[in-house]
């Protein structure tokens, strides 16, 4: 993995990961917080005052920022956090654990109104488990956001707010910081880690 490449020394940069215990590896990433945090705002500001986050791998960084992002716009929003409406499935089983977690949570909370999804992946299978149950996704009783999305998404959903990634920017800087990585190697040295952090546009 990158610890092997890094005992190598082979000039790498990460690519929407970032992980704390790897100061010495330069990353390009989306700030997760920040989108979270203005996707739950939003759908607030409509109205909106149940709302279930629904994540999965809560060890990685990126979606515990997205997590906390979730929280603090609840908290500034004057809601306070209900365990209840939150929904961590497991990465390996993901398809198998979230139709029952969804089950659960909705006999739980009947009056959920809203859903914020970490990755477009989840909303994907919420989805199908929406559909099957002949929930109407449609006609705004729901408001869904989502970190990142298949434009197909929105002939599903329509009013989809999505979190939209500068996929362009992160992959042109980040070939940056690798040629330059390269170049330092062949040279015999070394540069700063570089850590970018750039912002989603909220759709």
């Amino acid at each position: 993995g990158v610890e092997y490449l890094q005992t190598k020394h082979v000039p790498m940069v990460m690519i929407d990961r970032y992980y704390p215990d790897m100061a010495d590896v330069s990353y390009v990433i989306i700030d997760n917080y920040e989108a979270s945090y203005a996707l739950v705002s939003r759908m607030l500001s409509e109205g909106y005052g149940k709302i279930a986050i629904v994540t999965t791998n809560p060890h990685l960084t990126t979606m515990d920022q997205r997590r906390k992002g979730y929280e603090k716009a609840l908290e500034d929003g004057g809601i306070q956090v209900d365990s209840r409406l939150n929904i961590t499935v497991p990465v390996y089983d993901y398809i198998g654990s979230l139709p029952a977690s969804l089950e659960t949570m909705f006999s739980e909370v009947p009056d959920v109104d809203g859903f914020f999804f970490t990755t477009h992946i989840l909303l994907e299978e919420a989805l199908k488990y929406f559909l099957s149950r002949d929930i109407n996704v449609r006609d705004g009783h729901f408001a869904f956001s989502c970190m990142r999305s298949d434009p197909l998404m929105r002939l599903v959903v329509p009013d989809l707010r999505v979190a939209e990634f500068p996929e362009n920017e992160m992959g042109q800087v980040a070939v940056d910081i690798l040629v330059d990585e390269i170049e330092a190697k062949l040279h015999h040295s070394s540069l700063p880690v570089r850590s970018v952090v750039l912002r989603c546009k909220i759709c």
